[in-house]
């Protein structure tokens, strides 16, 4: 199998056609929690892994906590100006942001 990078490159086109909607968005390996792609800068980039991601991890627990059968996938955030997806897949977590209109 292709590892996880290789699978995002060769879906770019794709990534990217999605990615146009959304103000910023960044893929994250979940074994290391490394940036993968990103259309953010590499400061924003590193502050959003050591929150969002962090936060992702910490709600999939307490879910899990609460009724061991089930599992977080997806949060969604909504703040004043901006929509924060947050969307948990086995190998990766993608993480995108769109301005409220």
């Amino acid at each position: 199998m292709d590892s996880l990078e290789e699978v995002v490159r060769t879906n770019c086109k794709t990534t990217d056609a999605i990615a146009k909607r959304l103000d910023g968005y960044m893929v994250i390996n979940n074994a290391n929690g490394r940036v993968i792609k990103t259309t953010f800068t590499d400061t924003m980039s590193q502050r959003k892994v050591v929150h969002l991601f962090e936060f992702m991890k910490l709600s999939r627990s307490c879910v899990r906590d609460l009724n061991p059968p089930d599992d977080l996938a997806t949060v969604r955030l909504s703040t004043t100006s901006h929509e924060i997806m947050i969307i948990y897949a086995e190998e990766f977590t993608l993480i995108g942001k769109q301005a409220l209109k």
